[in-house]
């Protein structure tokens, strides 16, 4: 029980840090460069697909204005092919997580790469915060 939710803690922490550092450039439409720490251990197929994911979100995700200093707190599942599933839970600043929702539901999440990937990633809680 508790290695099970080390690991969801651990899924979640990555993907906030990705995806938080992804939100604070102004140019989403670029990849944001990748943070240089993160304080749990990660492999390598896990830290290239929470990247993979990263960039494929940040194609479709452009910050407004009025999104500084908000933030979104997402819940999603997605299939192995990496298909985002249609029961998204989303929490905080309503024009924010309309547009990471948008963004979320467009965008081409590649496939996880084996299937332990995929078991960490099936069900995550991704931090937006721009």
């Amino acid at each position: 029980m508790e290695l099970k939710w080390m690991k969801r803690n651990f899924t979640h922490c990555l993907l906030s840090v990705l995806f938080t550092s992804a939100c604070s450039t102004t140019t989403t439409n670029l990849p944001s460069p990748l943070p240089r720490v993160v304080s749990a251990p990660v492999d390598d197929k896990a830290y290239d697909y929470v990247r993979d994911m990263q960039s494929a979100f940040e194609k479709k995700f452009f910050i407004e204005r009025d999104f500084k200093g908000k933030e979104c707190n997402i819940h999603l599942t997605m299939s192995k092919e990496g298909v985002i599933g249609d029961e998204m839970q989303a929490e905080g600043y309503k024009p924010l997580c309309d547009a990471a929702l948008k963004a979320f539901r467009s965008a081409d999440i590649p496939p996880a790469p084996d299937n332990e990937t995929y078991e960490r990633f099936k069900s995550v809680t991704v931090d937006i915060k721009p």
